[in-house]
């Protein structure tokens, strides 16, 4: 049992990170066709990074929930307290 969770927190750390990274391209993806719709150079935006971590903290979530249906078939829901909850006992289908 002790293996399954290593193996459950392991798919999650790596995807949770998956996940960050893909909210940030996908915030500076938007950056750019608003700058492009706008006619104005990337290179002259204004970055506002605490609007950025905000998109980032607001979507990373549902792209993990994306990445582990679609990569693992895991059907999750979670609240902000998932970390400190205990999930030996949950079933997780196998590939």
């Amino acid at each position: 049992m002790k293996n399954r969770n290593k193996n459950w927190k392991t798919i999650h750390e790596e995807t949770s990170v998956l996940a960050k990274w893909m909210a940030l391209y996908e915030a500076i993806n938007i950056l750019a066709d608003k700058a492009e719709e706008k006619g104005i150079p990337f290179k002259q935006i204004e970055l506002k990074p605490l609007a950025i971590k905000k998109y980032i903290t607001s979507t990373e979530n549902i792209i993990l929930k994306k990445l582990l249906k679609n990569d693992y078939n895991i059907d999750i829901c979670y609240d902000d307290d998932y970390e400190s909850r205990d999930y030996s006992d949950c079933e997780i289908e196998k590939i």
